[in-house]
This record gives structure tokens, C-alpha cells and sequence, in this order.
């Protein structure tokens, strides 16, 4: 799960005091988390994340093959790097 493949940015700008509803699945329905490892990895992540552009996670839904984050926009960092 934890390759350094990057997806092209978006343009899009998250706006303070917004919330967002990010998802995403694997390709073809595929698992995206394998091991307990994987779903702990990804919620680490997101530890680091909410630090590094000021979001709040209101909360998260991790599956095999797909996660939902419910965000909210709370500083002035830009969500979308």
C-alpha cells in the first residue's frame, strides 16, 4: 500500500471553517488495505496531515478497498497540497 506514487494536484483551494467529504477507492474495486499494518499506517498519516495543513478530522470510515474522511478546514494552511 505505501508506494510514493503521486497523483497530478488538483486546483481546488479548501476554505476555512468548510467541510469536505474526501473519499477514495482502489482501482477495479481492488483492497487497498491488506493488514491491520496498512490501517494503521493510513491513520497515522492522517495524525500528520491534520498537523500539516490545519484540518480537523470530524471522522473516518477505513474498508478494504476504500476510506471516507469527513474533514473541516480550520487554518490558514491550504488542505489541498
Amino acid at each position: 500500500m505505501h508506494n510514493n506514487t503521486h497523483l497530478p494536484k488538483r486546483n481546488f483551494k479548501f476554505k476555512r471553517g468548510e467541510f469536505y467529504h474526501i473519499n477514495n477507492r482502489g482501482l477495479s474495486k481492488k483492497k487497498i488495505f491488506y493488514t491491520k499494518e496498512d490501517y494503521e499506517w493510513f491513520i497515522n498519516q492522517i495524525s500528520i496531515y491534520k498537523k500539516k495543513y490545519n484540518i480537523d478530522v470530524i471522522c473516518y470510515c477505513l474498508m478494504p478497498n476504500h476510506f471516507h474522511l469527513i474533514i473541516k478546514q480550520t487554518g490558514e494552511a491550504d488542505g489541498s497540497k
